[in-house]
């Protein structure tokens, strides 16, 4: 398995971003990464109100739309 630069979709993703749960809670990019087994792109990101809980999503999760109260939204949208 050959290592291959980050895709377009990770890039964008830049450390220290926030972006918003369609669920309402605000948090912050840390890095991109990979997991060592598989070399599938992550995000490592933190709760904004508590830095302490830190998450790991694939990048294709982060990014894509979700089913909420009957309607497609975006997982995470950008703050602005």
């Amino acid at each position: 398995m050959s290592l291959q630069p980050y895709t377009q979709s990770a890039l964008a993703l830049k450390p220290l971003t926030q972006y918003k749960h369609y669920k309402g809670d605000i948090y912050t990019i840390i890095t991109i990464a990979r997991i060592e087994a598989t070399l599938e792109e992550v995000v490592v990101y933190q709760l904004a109100s508590s830095p302490e809980l830190t998450w790991v999503r694939p990048v294709t999760l982060f990014n894509e739309d979700v089913q909420y109260n009957g309607v497609t939204v975006k997982r995470f949208t950008p703050v602005e």
